[in-house]
């Protein structure tokens, strides 16, 4: 596949997400990627994303009610801390703070992102150009889960059938 090809595909899905109204929601799932970065270790340790409500309030687990209220005061540095490494379309524009099991959050959290960055499509089988191309097909996308979803369908459709004997 020629570069212009995977510059095409790769227009193409930002325009189907943006039309579908999925641009912001990739680049808010971010939130995830930059969270420890953004708010620090101290905190991280004990808040943790848990989804988004309305589409651009951010609900953060926290492990007790003391975390909840020491980071209720510090909202607004923790949205400005926050934003400053999302999109400008993708800004958060507020964070509601509930009670929740944040090891299990973040347990979570690293269980998919080991799934989406691992060999998920090593039980396809395909040939070795194949499988060059897949990379080279989903290489300008930046959403990992999104790469990952791609590159597998696209695995997927040129696979060969497993012949059992």
């Amino acid at each position: 596949m020629a570069a212009k090809e995977a510059d095409t595909l790769s227009q193409l899905l930002k325009k189907i997400a943006r039309s579908h109204g999925m641009e912001r929601r990739f680049a808010r799932g971010k939130v995830w990627e930059i969270w420890e970065d953004a708010v620090g270790e101290a905190i991280a340790n004990h808040a943790w994303p848990k989804g988004f409500r309305e589409g651009v309030k951010l609900v953060v687990a926290v492990e007790d009610s003391v975390w909840m209220q020491q980071l209720s005061l510090q909202k607004n540095l923790l949205l400005d801390a926050i934003n400053r490494h999302l999109p400008p379309d993708a800004q958060i524009k507020d964070i509601r703070f509930v009670q929740g099991n944040v090891d299990k959050l973040r347990k979570q959290w690293a269980k998919k992102k080991k799934k989406s960055s691992g060999s998920t499509t090593s039980s396809i089988r395909v040939s070795p150009q194949v499988k060059k191309r897949a990379e080279k097909l989903v290489s300008s996308i930046e959403d990992d889960e999104l790469k990952s979803a791609l590159k597998k369908l696209y695995l997927k459709s040129r696979s060969q059938p497993d012949v059992k004997g």
